[in-house]
């Protein structure tokens, strides 16, 4: 089983992570291509074949962090954290937001966001404030 320092994230286009489109509906996965949308994939360094896609989009004056997925045969191996983290760096120093499940809940919350708001149907909304808030006061 190869784990997560197997795989380099790259950008991907929206074409090739909507091939994958039937995985996502099937999941309940948000994939639509908003302005300004970046798309990130990890990719088995060996091979080159898709293991996961997460996109970064801007919203407002924030990033919002959507549709991360992991292919079910690529799962446990640490690819959704380091999915979330290329994504966080996309975001630079902005705020960032996210709709998460149960299983990628610990991986938004290890990447500095709290929860915000619980849904219903076992979602939670979740935020990562600017960076320079998050590290604490700066040299004095």
């Amino acid at each position: 089983m190869k784990s997560s320092t197997q795989f380099a994230v790259e950008p991907v286009a929206y074409g090739l992570v909507r091939a994958y489109r039937s995985i996502g509906t099937r999941e309940g996965l948000v994939m639509s291509d908003l302005h300004g949308s970046a798309w990130l994939g990890a990719f088995d360094a060996e091979d080159g074949e898709l293991a996961g896609f997460v996109c970064v989009a801007p919203v407002n004056r924030a990033m919002r962090i959507r549709s991360l997925y992991v292919l079910s045969q690529f799962r446990r191996r640490g690819l959704g954290l380091l999915l979330v983290k290329a994504a966080v760096e996309q975001c630079g120093q902005r705020a960032a937001t996210a709709f998460c499940n149960k299983v990628s809940k610990k991986i938004f919350e290890s990447c500095g966001f709290v929860v915000h708001s619980e849904g219903a149907n076992g979602t939670w909304f979740l935020r990562r404030e600017e960076l320079q808030a998050m590290d604490g006061p700066g040299p004095t």
